[in-house]
Protein backbone atom coordinates (compact mmCIF):
# COMPACT_ATOMS: atom_id res chain seq x y z
CA UNK A 1 0.00 0.00 0.00
CA UNK A 2 1.27 3.50 -0.94
CA UNK A 3 2.04 5.87 1.95
CA UNK A 4 3.01 9.55 2.01
CA UNK A 5 6.79 10.08 2.36
CA UNK A 6 8.08 11.06 5.76
CA UNK A 7 10.98 13.27 6.75
CA UNK A 8 14.17 11.67 8.03
CA UNK A 9 14.56 14.22 10.82
CA UNK A 10 11.17 13.99 12.55
CA UNK A 11 9.52 11.16 10.61
CA UNK A 12 6.69 13.61 9.92
CA UNK A 13 4.83 13.91 6.58
CA UNK A 14 6.59 15.96 3.94
CA UNK A 15 4.82 18.94 2.41
CA UNK A 16 5.57 20.85 -0.80
CA UNK A 17 5.81 24.63 -0.47
CA UNK A 18 7.29 27.16 -2.93
CA UNK A 19 9.05 24.43 -4.92
CA UNK A 20 10.61 22.65 -1.94
CA UNK A 21 9.70 19.50 -0.03
CA UNK A 22 9.88 20.30 3.70
CA UNK A 23 9.30 18.53 6.97
CA UNK A 24 5.87 19.49 8.27
CA UNK A 25 7.15 19.37 11.88
CA UNK A 26 10.39 21.38 11.87
CA UNK A 27 10.44 22.90 8.39
CA UNK A 28 13.74 21.35 7.32
CA UNK A 29 14.13 21.25 3.53
CA UNK A 30 14.31 17.71 2.25
CA UNK A 31 14.47 18.05 -1.53
CA UNK A 32 13.73 20.55 -4.24
CA UNK A 33 10.61 19.73 -6.21
CA UNK A 34 8.76 21.09 -9.21
CA UNK A 35 5.62 22.61 -7.80
CA UNK A 36 3.07 22.40 -10.59
CA UNK A 37 0.29 23.86 -8.44
CA UNK A 38 2.14 27.03 -7.40
CA UNK A 39 4.15 28.28 -10.33
CA UNK A 40 5.94 31.61 -10.49
CA UNK A 41 4.77 32.14 -14.08
CA UNK A 42 1.70 34.33 -14.45
CA UNK A 43 -0.28 34.24 -17.65
CA UNK A 44 -0.48 37.90 -18.61
CA UNK A 45 -3.26 39.31 -20.70
CA UNK A 46 -2.91 42.19 -23.07
CA UNK A 47 -3.27 45.34 -21.02
CA UNK A 48 -5.46 48.06 -22.47
CA UNK A 49 -4.85 51.70 -21.56
CA UNK A 50 -6.90 52.84 -18.60
CA UNK A 51 -8.04 55.93 -20.47
CA UNK A 52 -8.36 56.37 -24.21
CA UNK A 53 -7.85 59.48 -26.30
CA UNK A 54 -11.04 61.45 -26.72
CA UNK A 55 -11.84 64.87 -28.03
CA UNK A 56 -13.01 65.97 -24.58
CA UNK A 57 -9.82 64.75 -22.87
CA UNK A 58 -7.69 66.62 -25.40
CA UNK A 59 -9.76 69.74 -24.78
CA UNK A 60 -9.22 69.70 -21.01
CA UNK A 61 -5.67 68.34 -20.86
CA UNK A 62 -4.10 70.21 -23.76
CA UNK A 63 -6.15 73.13 -25.07
CA UNK A 64 -7.45 74.58 -21.80
CA UNK A 65 -4.25 73.65 -19.93
CA UNK A 66 -2.10 75.41 -22.55
CA UNK A 67 -4.34 78.47 -22.52
CA UNK A 68 -4.10 78.72 -18.73
CA UNK A 69 -0.36 77.91 -18.75
CA UNK A 70 -0.76 74.65 -16.84
CA UNK A 71 1.68 72.71 -19.02
CA UNK A 72 5.43 72.08 -18.97
CA UNK A 73 5.90 73.87 -22.28
CA UNK A 74 9.33 75.50 -22.62
CA UNK A 75 9.50 78.13 -25.39
CA UNK A 76 12.25 77.93 -27.96
CA UNK A 77 14.84 80.64 -27.18
CA UNK A 78 14.89 81.71 -30.85
CA UNK A 79 11.21 82.58 -30.94
CA UNK A 80 11.53 84.50 -27.66
CA UNK A 81 14.35 86.59 -29.16
CA UNK A 82 12.21 87.16 -32.24
CA UNK A 83 9.18 88.23 -30.21
CA UNK A 84 11.26 90.50 -27.99
CA UNK A 85 12.65 92.21 -31.06
CA UNK A 86 9.11 92.68 -32.37
CA UNK A 87 8.07 94.18 -29.07
CA UNK A 88 11.03 96.58 -29.05
CA UNK A 89 9.81 97.84 -32.42
CA UNK A 90 6.31 98.31 -30.95
CA UNK A 91 4.90 95.53 -33.13
CA UNK A 92 3.42 93.64 -30.16
CA UNK A 93 1.09 95.67 -27.97
CA UNK A 94 -1.80 93.24 -27.59
CA UNK A 95 -2.57 89.51 -27.77
CA UNK A 96 -3.80 90.01 -31.33
CA UNK A 97 -0.42 91.49 -32.28
CA UNK A 98 1.30 88.49 -30.70
CA UNK A 99 -0.70 86.08 -32.87
CA UNK A 100 0.25 88.08 -35.97
CA UNK A 101 3.92 87.94 -34.95
CA UNK A 102 3.74 84.17 -34.47
CA UNK A 103 2.18 83.87 -37.94
CA UNK A 104 5.15 85.74 -39.45
CA UNK A 105 7.76 83.67 -37.58
CA UNK A 106 9.69 81.51 -40.04
CA UNK A 107 10.05 77.95 -38.80
CA UNK A 108 9.84 74.48 -40.37
CA UNK A 109 7.94 73.24 -37.32
CA UNK A 110 4.35 73.95 -36.35
CA UNK A 111 3.87 77.46 -35.05
CA UNK A 112 3.05 77.44 -31.31
CA UNK A 113 -0.29 79.25 -31.42
CA UNK A 114 -1.59 76.94 -28.69
CA UNK A 115 1.04 78.29 -26.28
CA UNK A 116 0.50 81.97 -27.04
CA UNK A 117 -0.14 82.78 -23.37
CA UNK A 118 3.16 81.14 -22.36
CA UNK A 119 4.99 83.12 -25.03
CA UNK A 120 3.36 86.32 -23.80
CA UNK A 121 4.54 85.59 -20.27
CA UNK A 122 8.06 84.69 -21.44
CA UNK A 123 8.61 88.03 -23.19
CA UNK A 124 10.24 90.87 -21.33
CA UNK A 125 8.11 93.71 -19.90
CA UNK A 126 4.75 92.26 -20.92
CA UNK A 127 1.73 92.81 -18.66
CA UNK A 128 0.80 89.87 -16.48
CA UNK A 129 -2.04 87.68 -17.74
CA UNK A 130 -4.95 87.68 -15.25
CA UNK A 131 -6.01 84.30 -13.92
CA UNK A 132 -9.54 82.98 -14.18
CA UNK A 133 -11.23 81.21 -11.30
CA UNK A 134 -11.33 77.43 -10.95
CA UNK A 135 -15.11 77.66 -11.14
CA UNK A 136 -14.93 79.23 -14.58
CA UNK A 137 -12.39 76.66 -15.75
CA UNK A 138 -14.65 73.80 -14.62
CA UNK A 139 -17.64 75.42 -16.29
CA UNK A 140 -15.83 75.78 -19.64
CA UNK A 141 -14.69 72.14 -19.60
CA UNK A 142 -18.08 70.79 -18.53
CA UNK A 143 -19.92 72.88 -21.12
CA UNK A 144 -17.64 71.68 -23.92
CA UNK A 145 -18.26 68.06 -22.90
CA UNK A 146 -22.02 68.58 -23.10
CA UNK A 147 -21.81 70.48 -26.38
CA UNK A 148 -19.70 67.69 -27.87
CA UNK A 149 -22.16 65.05 -26.60
CA UNK A 150 -25.19 66.83 -28.04
CA UNK A 151 -23.34 67.59 -31.28
CA UNK A 152 -22.64 63.88 -31.72
CA UNK A 153 -26.14 62.86 -30.62
CA UNK A 154 -27.77 65.21 -33.14
CA UNK A 155 -25.37 64.02 -35.86
CA UNK A 156 -24.49 67.58 -36.84
CA UNK A 157 -21.53 66.21 -38.76
CA UNK A 158 -18.26 67.70 -39.87
CA UNK A 159 -16.55 70.03 -39.69
CA UNK A 160 -16.94 69.83 -35.93
CA UNK A 161 -16.81 72.83 -33.66
CA UNK A 162 -13.13 73.87 -33.27
CA UNK A 163 -11.97 73.79 -29.67
CA UNK A 164 -10.69 77.35 -29.69
CA UNK A 165 -13.93 78.61 -31.19
CA UNK A 166 -15.85 76.64 -28.55
CA UNK A 167 -14.00 78.47 -25.76
CA UNK A 168 -14.74 81.84 -27.38
CA UNK A 169 -18.44 81.02 -27.74
CA UNK A 170 -18.72 79.74 -24.16
CA UNK A 171 -17.00 82.79 -22.66
CA UNK A 172 -18.96 85.33 -24.71
CA UNK A 173 -22.35 83.60 -24.58
CA UNK A 174 -22.38 83.13 -20.82
CA UNK A 175 -20.71 86.43 -19.98
CA UNK A 176 -17.77 85.11 -18.01
CA UNK A 177 -15.34 87.38 -16.18
CA UNK A 178 -13.19 90.11 -17.79
CA UNK A 179 -10.18 87.87 -17.10
CA UNK A 180 -11.70 85.14 -19.26
CA UNK A 181 -12.51 87.67 -22.00
CA UNK A 182 -8.88 88.78 -21.97
CA UNK A 183 -7.56 85.23 -22.24
CA UNK A 184 -9.68 84.35 -25.28
CA UNK A 185 -7.89 87.14 -27.14
CA UNK A 186 -4.96 84.71 -27.36
CA UNK A 187 -7.06 82.34 -29.50
CA UNK A 188 -6.96 82.72 -33.26
CA UNK A 189 -10.27 83.84 -34.72
CA UNK A 190 -11.83 82.18 -37.72
CA UNK A 191 -11.52 84.35 -40.81
CA UNK A 192 -14.39 82.77 -42.74
CA UNK A 193 -17.68 84.52 -41.91
CA UNK A 194 -19.68 81.59 -43.26
CA UNK A 195 -17.96 79.09 -40.98
CA UNK A 196 -18.29 81.39 -37.97
CA UNK A 197 -22.02 81.77 -38.62
CA UNK A 198 -22.46 77.99 -38.93
CA UNK A 199 -20.64 77.24 -35.67
CA UNK A 200 -22.55 80.00 -33.87
CA UNK A 201 -25.90 78.61 -35.07
CA UNK A 202 -25.11 74.99 -34.21
CA UNK A 203 -23.60 75.96 -30.86
CA UNK A 204 -26.83 77.64 -29.81
CA UNK A 205 -28.82 74.72 -31.19
CA UNK A 206 -26.89 72.41 -28.84
CA UNK A 207 -27.50 74.80 -25.94
CA UNK A 208 -31.22 74.66 -26.67
CA UNK A 209 -31.19 70.86 -26.39
CA UNK A 210 -29.27 71.06 -23.12
CA UNK A 211 -31.75 73.60 -21.73
CA UNK A 212 -34.67 71.27 -22.59
CA UNK A 213 -33.03 68.13 -21.15
CA UNK A 214 -33.45 67.83 -17.37
CA UNK A 215 -30.54 65.42 -16.99
CA UNK A 216 -28.08 67.50 -18.99
CA UNK A 217 -29.32 70.81 -17.57
CA UNK A 218 -28.95 69.71 -13.94
CA UNK A 219 -25.18 69.64 -14.34
CA UNK A 220 -25.05 73.41 -14.76
CA UNK A 221 -27.72 74.67 -12.39
CA UNK A 222 -25.07 75.36 -9.73
CA UNK A 223 -23.45 77.96 -12.00
CA UNK A 224 -24.72 81.53 -12.12
CA UNK A 225 -23.56 81.76 -15.73
CA UNK A 226 -26.01 79.04 -16.74
CA UNK A 227 -28.91 80.33 -14.68
CA UNK A 228 -28.65 83.77 -16.27
CA UNK A 229 -28.54 82.22 -19.73
CA UNK A 230 -31.41 79.84 -18.96
CA UNK A 231 -33.61 82.71 -17.80
CA UNK A 232 -33.00 84.70 -20.97
CA UNK A 233 -33.49 81.57 -23.09
CA UNK A 234 -36.84 80.89 -21.41
CA UNK A 235 -37.93 84.50 -21.92
CA UNK A 236 -37.08 84.22 -25.61
CA UNK A 237 -38.93 80.91 -25.90
CA UNK A 238 -42.03 82.40 -24.22
CA UNK A 239 -41.94 85.41 -26.53
CA UNK A 240 -41.88 83.22 -29.62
Amino acid sequence: MFTDPESKCCEAPLVTEAGYTCCSACGTIATRELDVNHTSFLQSHRRLPATTYTRTSRFSKKIVAALLRQTTYVPNPNIILYLDSCRERNLIKSPENLLDAIANYKTPARRPYMHATSLWGAMATTPKIPAISLREECFIIAMFEEIFYVWTRLELGRPRLPMGQAIILIVTTFGLSPQAHFIIRFIRKLKCDKRRARYHRLFHKCLGHIANDDKRRSRFEIFDYWRNYANSYQELADAT
